[in-house]
């Protein structure tokens, strides 16, 4: 009797990396500009490392440049909660808001991004 060989499926990046590769694969679309493309990306890594702020930013960019003011801030705001101290974040957050009209927001926004620059 022969025993068959089993073999197992080994995965050659773990999440971080494969995450890593989707976003770097998402910025490459965006600046063909196929945004969609790059939002599905994007989700994808986040689905794999949901704690990485930049990955939400770039997303919301992506969704300014094809129109999803909404959506664009609702992703911008998951940013700033995953990482409240980069300004970058606040900004992208910020100029979501102004894009969908909200005037108030933008200046509270702006207000919590100058509060992290040391005087």
């Amino acid at each position: 009797m022969r025993k068959q060989a089993t073999h197992n499926v080994l995965t050659l990046e773990d999440g971080s990396t494969l995450s890593k590769r989707r976003q770097d694969e998402a910025c490459v679309l965006a600046e063909a500009g196929r945004f969609q493309e790059a939002i599905s990306r994007l989700q994808e890594a986040i689905e794999l490392t949901p704690d990485r702020a930049v990955l939400y930013e770039l997303q919301a960019q992506c969704f300014m440049e094809v129109g999803e003011m909404f959506q664009a801030i609702v992703v911008a705001e998951k940013a700033v909660s995953k990482d409240p101290a980069w300004p970058v974040a606040f900004q992208t957050l910020g100029r979501a808001q102004m894009n969908l009209g909200r005037s108030s927001s933008p200046s509270q926004t702006s207000s919590a991004c100058w509060s992290w620059i040391p005087a």
